[in-house]
């Protein structure tokens, strides 16, 4: 990514944090402006303020047109007045409408307000989305920051559950712990993904490492070598290493403008081998202590093993000689205060040629969490009581999307005697376990259950189900395009250094 630096004034403060913020920034159009012409700016902006207002008072004003000529045809439809022509007529049709302008309302989701002398129509809540999802569905497509190289953007998996529960994996003690061996010249690159986002290398990323010019080009691949993936949403696989005859190095991405946070990982295998012992070693992972100690597996995903007619199977827990350890990535390196670790396992692929999927947890992806919106948004019967708003847009250019879940009810101040519920969820998005409990929790509200029906009525649900999807586009495990955790920046100093918080801050406040 590239960028005209010349005449950009920063405003320099005595934290380096802010200093590296309002530069990094610009790259999302923050701070590009000369301190001389903000004034000016101001104005240039402000006309433009005016006429987007404009277009959106316009486009209103559409939506409730193209929304009253909807519900006054069903109106008319449910009539079922076949014995009269009138209403089969379109001239008496476009009757209707002018009646309904001059008061008389076919419907109680459209109400009127008067400002400045003139009627305006807005939607009752909670809003009919049925005919919103287009307009909200716009933006089906996740957004990527400028520089990353993606090959494919959405990504599904079949949801099988298990037919049993399956087990932990009991360490014998003789686990093998194979140290770093891919910066031997010998050793050859098999898949390379690298980020050019800007011209400062961060350490952490493999290609900016001591070795890397010892390493080949990845020029061609073997007819028995596996192919690696991982330019797609929520893959960060950074590169694969061919060490021995089954035996790969996996190297992860940090968290984009980061130096650390590399635990999560997501990515595709091909050309694959049936009943072949295989060995993969990720060497750059950065927690001292893991989950896979104590009996927890890699997730696989077999496209062969899910469209299997007689026994689908999702995806599943697999591996034996899985040991998570201290490498020796870091070991001669003293200017790293961190130590690396590496999780390794033995695995045989169950079919040969087949597209396989190797993930920490149970992926859940934005474009999932789209879809899922969309869905309920679709549904005349769950429209009545789901309401979808975006609250804000993230640095990329994501939607982060509001939900307000309840029993709709005619009486203003009955409506504000209910007591709100507040929930968010995925602010770090390696945490992918977190989205698939924010759908089981989403789907027990949308239910037609009499639990389910009882919770509408007496709460209003207000949910934002993913605070980072930037970072999970992305594949990042903890942190968001600014390069910080979320979670711990409820107090942001600069503007639009966190939109999400920000935005959820003030909406809390009010």
């Amino acid at each position: 990514m590239s960028m005209d630096m010349t005449n950009v004034s920063i405003i320099h403060s005595d934290n380096p944090y802010d200093n590296f913020m309002r530069k990094h920034l610009q790259y999302y159009g923050y701070y590009k402006e000369d301190c001389n012409n903000v004034e000016k700016k101001n104005k240039q902006y402000k006309k433009q303020d005016d006429e987007e207002e404009e277009e959106e008072e316009e486009m209103e004003e559409n939506i409730v047109n193209s929304h009253r000529e909807t519900v006054e045809a069903r109106r008319v439809e449910s009539l079922q007045l076949t014995d009269d022509n009138s209403f089969n007529n379109a001239s008496n049709t476009s009757t209707l409408f002018n009646k309904f302008k001059n008061g008389i309302q076919g419907t109680t989701q459209l109400i009127s307000t008067q400002a400045e002398g003139k009627m305006i129509l807005k939607l009752q809540e909670p809003r009919d989305l049925h005919f919103m999802s287009q307009l909200l569905g716009a933006q089906s497509e996740a957004r990527w920051p400028r520089g990353l190289e993606i090959k494919t953007s959405h990504i599904r998996h079949l949801c099988i559950v298990p037919v049993n529960p399956e087990p932990f994996y009991q360490q014998t003690g003789l686990e093998d712990m194979p140290g770093v061996r891919s910066n031997l010249k010998a050793n050859k690159v098999v898949f390379e993904n690298k980020r050019m986002l800007n011209a400062d290398a961060l350490p952490c990323d493999p290609e900016t490492s001591d070795f890397t010019n010892n390493y080949q080009n990845v020029t061609y691949l073997a007819a028995t070598e596996l192919q690696f993936e991982s330019r797609f949403e929520s893959g960060n696989l950074a590169r694969a290493v061919r060490v021995g005859d089954n035996d790969y190095e996996l190297y992860l991405h940090c968290d984009l403008y980061t130096r650390s946070h590399t635990q999560w990982f997501y990515f595709q295998v091909t050309n694959t081998r049936k009943n072949v012992p295989y060995r993969f070693t990720i060497v750059n992972l950065m927690k001292s202590t893991s989950l896979y100690n104590y009996g927890m597996k890699p997730l696989m995903y077999s496209e062969k093993s899910a469209v299997n007619h007689i026994h689908p199977v999702g995806w599943q827990r697999i591996g034996y000689n899985i040991k998570y350890y201290k490498s020796n990535l870091n070991s001669e390196d003293t200017s790293q205060r961190k130590s690396s670790y590496s999780l390794t396992w033995t695995f045989k692929f169950p079919y040969s040629y087949d597209t396989v999927y190797f993930a920490h947890s149970y992926p859940y992806t934005y474009s999932d969490l789209q879809e899922y919106l969309f869905k309920c948004a679709n549904n005349p019967k769950i429209s009545k009581f789901f309401n979808i708003r975006i609250l804000c847009r993230t640095l990329a250019g994501n939607n982060i999307y509001i939900l307000t879940i309840t029993n709709p009810i005619s009486d203003t101040a009955q409506m504000q005697t209910k007591k709100a519920v507040f929930v968010t969820c995925r602010v770090h998005p390696g945490e992918s376990n977190a989205s698939w409990v924010m759908k089981g929790f989403l789907d027990v509200l949308i239910a037609d259950s009499e639990y389910s029906k009882l919770l509408r009525e007496m709460f209003v649900f207000k949910v934002i189900p993913m605070l980072n999807p930037d970072g999970v586009i992305v594949g990042n495990y903890r942190c968001s395009l600014s390069g910080r955790d979320l979670n711990r920046n409820y107090k942001p100093t600069l503007e639009g250094q966190f939109p999400t918080i920000g935005n959820i801050i003030s909406m809390v406040k009010k």
